[in-house]
């Protein structure tokens, strides 16, 4: 059996790491080199780049435990590299400790993955895994996927374990780039990638959808909330991750690998450029009365027209396009329509494109499944409470939503105060 992964979705994946990595470590070289730790620091970011590409490459589910250790070795490692960096360091701390609760999880994932089914190699492991008859998929599948979910949960900083994510942008740059573009993604890949763990039924995609919906709350409406561009970024990842999150629990696993490879090239721009952009003046947004009628047929729309066709893919496209269409700006018909439409007919052929790229297919057996629907729903209310936010901005509500929302809704707080009495 062969210990290097060959399949298309793996391809993709290393395509995806080598382009990201060479702009970033190109960024790297031209200004750190000539720091007084820059050659160290630049050794620590290839050493990161590799592990990833290890984690990402292999069939064989030790090499995948030893790249996952390996990337969060080597993140800590840049996350210190600049000493005089404190808040960086104190994040740094925070996230080894719930690295060591990843890794733990991840060793017992193996455990009950080699006791279900006798092997380490994951393409054996597919093959077996649809010969198991369907009254004992729970017994094979319920204890790996369990501790599998754990381990990627507090890989993509998923809640409860978001805390540390947003106070990394104390460290340089290219650090913030390579960790939001394409550590962050570890999780989500390593879910599609142990995708045929989680049949419909398997209770542990409701810890995945509840853990992903909460993330997409926190993430997004701190983000609208920050003044601060890094921060203003660092919680765009986490809702980003989030609904990520919640793709997978919805089984469209192609989106996933697509969803993470955009956002990664974004994101590492949004950095490498941060300190290089001038402001700009914001678009004009339309009327608050209109922004909440579109705001109530978000909350209804694509929850009907989901279940009316049994089709969580049509419930996402529309709620995707009435969003954009309720952030129209106000002169902008003549050219916005077009784009819009433009935008929801290529989501439509995403899925598609998505499974010719990655080799994975969705998960049409979700499309009738409970879980499916309230991702749906509360994706739905999330779009619903964005865009009519004008109409209730003189309420008490909504004052004290904003000033938890500019705190990161406290979790920041109460991770400090864990921190201060485990060192102690």
């Amino acid at each position: 059996m062969n210990y290097i992964s060959l399949d298309r979705l793996s391809i993709s994946m290393i395509a995806y790491i080598s382009i990201l990595s060479f702009f970033i470590l190109k960024y790297s070289h031209k200004n750190f080199e000539r720091e007084a730790s820059g050659r160290k620091w630049i050794f620590e970011l290839y050493f990161t780049v590799f592990s990833a590409l290890l984690l990402f490459s292999t069939n064989h589910i030790l090499v995948v435990f030893l790249g996952f250790i390996l990337v969060s070795t080597g993140l800590h490692n840049l996350l210190l590299s600049f000493p005089e960096r404190e808040r960086a360091g104190y994040a740094a701390w925070k996230k080894f400790y719930l690295s060591r609760i990843g890794d733990l999880s991840f060793a017992l994932a193996i455990y009950f993955f080699y006791k279900s089914f006798g092997t380490f190699f994951l393409t054996e492991a597919l093959e077996i895994s649809k010969t198991i008859p369907q009254e004992r998929t729970m017994d094979v599948f319920f204890l790996p996927s369990l501790f599998f979910s754990l381990a990627a949960l507090i890989k993509s900083a998923q809640f409860p374990f978001h805390f540390w994510l947003p106070e990394t942008i104390e460290a340089p740059t290219p650090v913030s780039a390579i960790m939001h573009a394409g550590i962050i993604n570890a999780g989500g890949f390593l879910l599609v990638k142990f995708h045929f763990l989680f049949p419909e039924g398997n209770p542990v995609l409701w810890m995945i959808l509840v853990s992903g919906m909460i993330t997409v709350w926190i993430g997004g409406l701190s983000m609208l909330t920050q003044s601060d561009i890094k921060r203003k970024l660092a919680y765009s990842t986490l809702g980003q991750m989030g609904f990520m999150m919640v793709e997978f629990a919805l089984g469209l696993y192609p989106l996933v690998i697509l969803h993470l490879m955009g956002h990664g090239f974004y994101k590492a721009y949004g950095f490498l450029s941060a300190g290089s952009r001038e402001f700009i003046p914001a678009l004009p947004f339309r009327s608050p009365s209109y922004r909440f009628i579109v705001g109530s047929a978000t909350l209804v729309l694509p929850l009907g027209l989901g279940l009316y066709y049994q089709s969580t893919e049509i419930a996402m496209v529309t709620l995707f396009t009435l969003t954009l269409i309720g952030f129209l700006p106000k002169d902008g018909w003549g050219y916005s329509i077009p784009f819009i439409l433009a935008l929801c007919g290529g989501a439509l052929v995403l899925p598609g494109i998505g499974e010719w790229i990655t080799g994975v297919s969705l998960n049409q057996d979700y499309h009738h499944s409970i879980h499916s629907w309230v991702g749906v729903f509360f994706l739905s209310a999330l779009g619903f409470l964005v865009l009519s936010l004008p109409v209730w901005k003189n309420s008490s509500l909504f004052l004290s939503l904003y000033c938890l929302s500019q705190r990161g809704f406290l979790s920041g707080i109460f991770s400090d105060k864990f921190i201060q009495r485990l060192k102690s």
